[in-house]
């Protein structure tokens, strides 16, 4: 049986410029790696739609930022490559982490 394809993988094989999923071996590997995580920081962006009230809800938001989504977006930062692309070239992480980042602005105030 074979793994679901996320759908900004299958837009990007089947109209999308190739190297935004990586151009060498070890570069696709990152950026494959980086798609399993995907539906993780999914998960996080869905706290909004919880049964919870509002001093509930911010102190799950603070939790998740503290130990979820800062560390992530820290290790980001430390590995991104000096003209701040991770892999070096805009792939697939960088469209992604960009997203997400805008998300986090709307959850965590």
């Amino acid at each position: 049986m074979t793994e679901p394809t996320p759908i900004c993988v299958y837009i990007i094989n089947r109209f999308g410029s190739q190297d935004l999923l990586g151009k060498t071996l070890q570069d696709k590997a990152f950026v494959k790696m980086y798609v399993w995580t995907i539906e993780t920081m999914g998960n996080i962006i869905n706290i909004n739609c919880q049964k919870k009230t509002p001093e509930e809800l911010m102190e799950l938001k603070k939790n998740q930022w503290k130990y979820n989504v800062a560390p992530r977006l820290q290790k980001y930062e430390e590995i991104a490559k000096k003209d701040n692309w991770f892999l070096g070239y805009f792939t697939l992480i960088d469209l992604s982490m960009y997203e997400l980042v805008r998300y986090m602005e709307l959850i965590f105030p």
